[in-house]
């Protein structure tokens, strides 16, 4: 085997280390065996670095082979019961799982696997814990490493993990110390229970690094286990640390983690440091990722493969399980509303990963709506975050965070989601790609980036969110663009948000389809065939912005009807009410968008009411989910511009209050009606209190400082033309 590094790898370090002569390589390598060369000072460490990059790099290490038909003792590996698992259980165990993987004793190098499978007696049905114990009361295994305060020797947080649960009855506290013994393996700490040797914070760095790579490794350090100026906070080693390292890498996984991983598979793990979570996966899994050449190429099937060397553990009962499930299967977990915790974000947001399988419609683009714009992006998703979603057949796809909007601090967050390669599409029945435009709605705690900043943004006196909003416009057409230009295909470009994002989705449906208007036949925005927008408990736009949206939608109804132009366009608004009343935030100012537009050939438009069953309370119907299994019992309506388009415009308008008028007498329905067409005159009278303290300065001209949610654009307007309004108001 390789010799490693006992130390971390400095990246800047490997373009130059393949230029070493080989004569140079074995004169170092013999002294490093023979520990001629000690880690006293930072030029010895390097050395050392040096000559493990160059021996991992250029020098081939035989490894066990088998003729055509000898096959390797039957090793029965962890059984699989993941709920994505969809290989063969029970897959026997190759040479590399054995030695790197389940081995409670770090070995010496050079040593091959025939070695240990001769010093212990094995059956052809040996369990993984048989083999593990095997290998504990083996004696004969091979010579030990020394290692007491020296840390050097491939090593598998993974494997690690299972040596210390199996020995154990029960799982430890979050509070039980760890540490690691003189052979380098963890175990608890009975020795020291106030303090950590820095020895042990090294092993645990390194391994880390190890097994995840470089790169996801130091993301974990970074987020869990460092200060702002990346020197280690821990103080002592815990079991929760354990578990932080385990769930950080679940949740943290990027692309590129998933792409280093491939080429480690196709290499046979042979690179330089490759990703000892590998090892974890089953010949199947490996042979199957083997098949196909280029990433690109990756079906979806094979890239969750590649996402379960991340997101996977053996159990005490060696049962290989997702990590969320392994440490939180029954617990509740919650953020602090003060201090935000990295940790605790992680965990939750694994569980709204996981609940992509909750789906319980069969209008997909409806559920993902909710599950991106309504879930996922209220957790700080990252650049090149791999993001399971369902396609239309409802089977697993690979996504991933293509690009997000940079943070400013003013509450306007937006990501956008696409496929990780051409294999991973929603539409599985043409070769048009669904990428999803999501916003954030506003923070529900302190804790919350840019909590405040969204407060002020619902309460925008231009209309909710508008402000802000226009400022990033650009940016935002800008990070579609990114996108547009590399794509080769037609593009289906899904947009969604809940609360003030579902104001975000209708501004950036205005923007989009403005920006389509106005483009050339040449120009990348015509890739965009198909806009699909759903909106969540949205509060209503202002006037201008429903009126400008007819405006456009007439002008594209013209150019499609003319071949200049290949275009539609659905827009669904989800309303949520309880057994007594409508959401509140949705009854806020004037018209959502799609209001007057009754007749269009590119543009459809619905409703979709959902009444639950209970009282939910103000919050409760603002944050209340459909369309899961897990959802609580609700009633579905659904509304279109075919079947009931009066009804429609008139929820679609003004502060239209819901109500069955099958029982109404016609004084009742009159009344009703009046009330809608007159809805304004309702905030007539707010209005001109407004004004009046306004002009009058009363309370000190505090209230010239407040935005004004509840003001009406129209109202206003009629009021400034009255001249009881100052226009600059």
């Amino acid at each position: 085997m390789p010799i490693n590094t006992m130390f971390l790898i400095d990246p800047e370090i490997v373009n130059s280390v393949v230029k070493f002569e080989q004569t140079l390589l074995n004169g170092l390598t013999g002294a490093v065996n023979n520990n001629l060369l000690k880690a006293s000072s930072t030029a010895d460490r390097t050395l050392q670095n040096t000559v493990a990059m160059i021996s991992q790099d250029l020098v081939s290490i035989d490894q066990p082979k088998h003729s055509d038909d000898e096959k390797p003792l039957d090793f029965s590996v962890i059984i699989d019961v993941d709920d994505d698992a969809t290989y063969i259980k029970n897959t026997p165990l190759d040479d590399s799982q054995i030695l790197n993987l389940i081995s409670p004793k770090h070995l010496t190098s050079p040593h091959k696997v025939e070695d240990v499978k001769s010093s212990i007696t094995v059956s052809d049905s040996l369990t993984l814990d048989g083999w593990v114990a095997a290998l504990r009361n083996s004696d004969e295994v091979g010579t030990l490493d020394s290692r007491k305060n020296e840390f050097k020797g491939t090593y598998n947080l993974i494997g690690q993990f299972y040596q210390l649960i199996s020995s154990l009855d029960d799982e430890p506290d979050e509070g039980t110390l760890v540490t690691f013994n003189e052979n380098g393996v963890l175990c608890i700490n009975t020795e020291k229970p106030t303090g950590l040797l820095p020895e042990a914070i090294k092993h645990f760095e390194q391994m880390i690094k190890e097994t995840y790579g470089i790169e996801l490794g130091e993301r974990i350090l970074n987020r869990y286990f460092r200060d702002n100026s990346k020197h280690s906070n821990l103080k002592e080693l815990t079991y929760k640390d354990i578990k932080k390292a385990f769930i950080g890498a679940s949740a943290n996984v990027k692309i590129s983690d998933l792409k280093k991983l491939f080429n480690n598979i196709h290499d046979d793990f042979k690179g330089l440091l490759p990703l000892r979570c590998g090892e974890l996966l089953s010949t199947s899994m490996i042979d199957s990722i083997k098949q196909t050449t280029q990433f690109e190429d990756l079906t979806s099937e094979q890239l969750n493969i590649l996402r379960r060397a991340f997101t996977v553990l053996p159990n005490k009962e060696g049962k290989c399980r997702k990590t969320l499930k392994v440490f939180f299967e029954g617990k509740t977990v919650k953020q602090d509303p003060v201090h935000f915790d990295h940790y605790i974000h992680d965990v939750l947001l694994l569980k709204e990963l996981n609940d992509i399988k909750l789906i319980d419609t069969n209008d997909v683009k409806l559920y993902l709506s909710q599950h991106i714009g309504k879930k996922l992006v209220y957790k700080e998703l990252q650049k090149g975050m791999v993001i399971p979603l369902i396609n239309e057949d409802k089977e697993p796809c690979q996504y991933h965070v293509y690009e997000h909007l940079e943070y400013k601090g003013d509450a306007v967050i937006a990501n956008l989601i696409t496929p990780i390669n051409n294999g991973n599409r929603y539409t599985t029945s043409s070769d048009e790609a669904d990428i999803f435009l999501t916003f954030r709605g506003t923070g529900s705690s302190p804790s919350v980036k840019a909590a405040g900043a969204s407060i002020e943004r619902d309460v925008d006196d231009s209309g909710v969110g508008k402000t802000d909003f226009h400022k990033r416009a650009q940016e935002i057409l800008n990070m579609v663009e990114s996108y547009l230009i590399e794509a080769n295909g037609p593009i289906t470009l899904n947009l969604s948000g809940h609360s003030l994002a579902a104001c975000d989705t209708q501004r950036a449906l205005l923007l989009i389809s403005k920006k389509i208007t106005d483009s050339q036949p040449d120009c990348i925005w015509r890739k965009v065939k198909h806009i699909v927008a759903h909106t969540h408990n949205s509060p209503r736009l202002e006037d201008k912005a429903a009126t400008e949206f007819v405006k456009v939608i007439t002008k594209l109804d013209t150019m499609v009807s003319s071949k200049d132009l290949e275009l539609d366009i659905d827009l669904t608004h989800v309303r949520i009410f309880d057994k007594n009343s409508e959401d509140l935030v949705q009854t806020l100012w004037y018209k959502l968008l799609g209001a007057n537009i009754r007749e269009s050939s590119i543009f459809k438009k619905r409703v979709v009411k959902l009444q639950f069953n209970e009282e939910l309370g103000l919050l409760g119907k603002h944050s209340a989910k459909g369309f899961m299994t897990s959802s609580l019992p609700y009633t579905k309506t659904i509304i279109t511009d075919k079947t009931e388009n009066d009804l429609l415009q008139k929820v679609l308008c003004e502060r239209y209050y819901w109500c069955d008028d099958k029982n109404m007498s016609n004084i009742d329905k009159m009344l009703q009606n009046i009330k809608w067409y007159g809805s304004y005159l309702h905030t007539t009278p707010v209005t001109i209190l407004q004004a009046v303290l306004y002009r009058t300065g009363v309370f000190g001209g505090i209230l010239k400082k407040l935005p004004r949610a509840f003001s009406k654009t129209r109202s206003n307007n009629e009021l400034v033309k009255l001249g009881w309004l100052d226009g600059k108001m």
